[in-house]
């Protein structure tokens, strides 16, 4: 009879993949040849039954997990063979990338099960943990040293092969399924203990650094603080991500997923010691350049987000950026064909622009730089007309005199009216309010001609369509108010706008 059960579990597994589905009595039929009375090869043929289908079918899987947990786990308790042990864990590990609500509990019953069959092989407890211990809770937490994540921790750091690939799978699973889940991951240890498994890149297969790189960027996904790595183990990822770039230069993965890493490494703040780690690592800025050209999608998008945390840093860490040419790379993107990647070159020019008035300076300098940015100001899409306006906002703000006098008269005047008509961000509203008050406060003579431009160009009727609704604003209604005395004075007590001001070699649309 087992025999028998064999060939039809081979059959239906030939079968996988047109199947969409499966039902109550075939997963019974197929858990029956996991019976150790069957042969080696029948036992085989049903754990892989249960890998397949836990990857192609297209139902929830908690609608069996149940009794298929309880059945393997009956099976696991007195098998000795290999390919069972992986096939069912790797089924079970194809269950925790489903639904959140069906993973929760998939996660459990997969650390109990990874606990079971390979505890005799990696560790020496000094005393069995229960089911609460070896499991992640409804919470997902699991701070205690006999918990779940320690228990699947000591299986990778134990094993090798396919036991610990299979062991880091499910870390990166877990990682990925909710924010809760990914900072249990990262407190558990993991990132000290795949650093030096990646460290060890000439020992490992190809697969197996794939997984190693894809579990670390699910784990460090949104970034992290120093407390939760030491300066110098982010300096050696730094290092063996930039290695692993390099080396395998034509595995799209496997460079996708490391600048993602790298990416998430700059999502960085004061003192920036991670975008520093970056920075100083010989060549990385100059290939991440590069990348900015790449054809594919999720790196060029991964090298973007990096370039744009780098110049969130410090002043040093963003001029490394622009000795480079980043601008003229950054403007070509901006009018990029895929609005993500346009919109997120404009979030980073915005950050150029809110630096000092060097950074400003060199922003404007590149050319095509201005035309470019008036252009998506006017863009019919609000996302990326709002990161174009604050380019020019910021640039008001913290360019030099003559920059902002070229900025108003070249018909970026026109630009900060049309965000207050849009009203498309609050922020931004308040930022140019607050801007043009400080502007018309500088008494600088080459902004003499400010009021006279906003008269021309009607901003005071704008603003006073904007007063009431600044009530709760106290920052924007107190420059609003500012703004419609002055514009409010005689026209003879300015002077008029003269044709030398405006810059003939802008042409604005």
């Amino acid at each position: 009879m087992s025999e028998r059960k064999a060939t039809i579990s081979l059959r239906v597994n030939r079968e996988l993949s047109q199947r969409t589905s499966y039902n109550n009595a075939e997963v019974q039929c197929i858990l029956a040849v996991l019976k150790p009375q069957c042969s080696k090869e029948a036992q085989v043929a049903a754990s892989t039954y249960f890998r397949k289908i836990s990857l192609r079918a297209q139902i929830r899987p908690s609608t069996y997990a149940d009794f298929i947990v309880s059945s393997v786990l009956e099976c696991l308790k007195i098998t000795s063979i290999v390919d069972v042990r992986l096939n069912l864990t790797w089924a079970l590990t194809n269950f925790a990338c489903g639904e959140h609500e069906d993973t929760d509990r998939i996660i459990r019953m997969v650390l109990r099960l990874l606990y079971l069959i390979n505890n005799s092989l990696v560790v020496s407890f000094t005393s069995r943990p229960t089911y609460e211990e070896a499991s992640l809770t409804s919470s997902h937490v699991g701070g205690d040293q006999g918990d779940g994540l320690n228990v699947l921790l000591s299986i990778l750091t134990k094993s090798s092969g396919e036991v610990r690939d299979q062991a880091v799978w499910t870390f990166g699973n877990i990682a990925a399924d909710c924010d809760d889940c990914r900072r249990a991951t990262r407190n558990s240890g993991i990132l000290e203990h795949l650093l030096n498994h990646l460290e060890r890149y000439d020992e490992l297969s190809l697969q197996s650094i794939r997984l190693a790189v894809w579990c670390l960027v699910n784990t460090i996904r949104g970034g992290y603080n120093s407390t939760l790595l030491t300066i110098n183990i982010t300096w050696r990822y730094v290092q063996v991500l930039h290695i692993l770039m390099n080396r395998y230069t034509s595995d799209i993965e496997l460079i996708g997923n490391s600048i993602w890493c790298l990416a998430h490494i700059a999502n960085d703040g004061p003192p920036y010691d991670q975008i520093e780690a970056i920075r100083l690592e010989p060549n990385l800025i100059n290939n991440l350049l590069g990348f900015l050209h790449h054809s594919d999608y999720r790196i060029l998008r991964g090298a973007l987000r990096s370039v744009g945390n780098i110049i969130t840093g410090s002043d040093i860490q963003t001029e490394t950026l622009l000795a480079v040419g980043v601008v003229p790379i950054l403007a070509e993107l901006a009018q990029h064909s895929d609005s993500t990647i346009s919109r997120e070159a404009l979030w980073v020019m915005s950050n150029i622009a809110a630096g000092p008035v060097a950074h400003i300076d060199v922003l404007f300098t590149a050319r095509g730089v201005a035309d470019m940015i008036a252009s998506n100001c006017n863009s019919l899409e609000t996302r990326k007309r709002k990161e174009a306006s604050w380019v020019v906002v910021n640039s008001m703000m913290g360019g030099s005199s003559h920059l902002v006098e070229w900025l108003l008269v070249g018909g970026f005047g026109v630009s900060l009216r049309e965000i207050l008509e849009h009203q498309d961000d609050s922020r931004l509203v308040r930022r140019v309010l607050v801007a043009m008050k400080a502007l018309l406060n500088a008494r600088n003579p080459p902004l003499r001609f400010l009021p006279a431009l906003l008269r021309h160009i009607k901003f005071e009727n704008i603003i006073s369509q904007l007063r009431p609704s600044l009530e709760k604003n106290l920052v924007a209604r107190e420059a609003c108010d500012f703004l419609i005395r002055v514009l409010k004075k005689p026209e003879d007590d300015q002077p008029e706008i003269e044709n030398e001001h405006r810059p003939v070699f802008i042409e604005l649309k």
